[in-house]
């Protein structure tokens, strides 16, 4: 989360593709949900995103998902849009915090 007077400098997008780059050096993907309309935008004009859902309702078109343990967690009332990292991993760091 970033602090009101920060948003809109990019901040959020920077920390979110740094942690991508790290997770992605492991060999696992990482998906990131957003409901943010300014970072969809980010990602959707980005090369180091690929759309994976385009944004709407996460949910079985009732408000809730089908799975009762990620209704807890799922934004099913919110549309939110879905990317995939797929920039440059960062295998440096991801060996500095133990990742590797």
């Amino acid at each position: 989360m970033v602090l009101p007077d920060f948003q809109g400098l990019g901040i959020g997008n920077k920390m979110s593709e740094y942690v991508a780059s790290l997770i992605s050096a492991t060999g696992k993907p990482f998906i990131s949900t957003t409901a943010n309309p300014a970072m969809a935008t980010h990602r959707k004009r980005s090369s180091n995103w690929v759309q994976t859902k385009k944004m709407g309702l996460n949910s079985n078109g009732k408000g809730k998902t089908s799975d009762k343990i990620l209704n807890r967690t799922a934004a099913s009332t919110r549309f939110t849009a879905a990317f995939k990292y797929v920039g440059p991993t960062n295998k440096d760091d991801a060996f500095k915090f133990g990742l590797l």
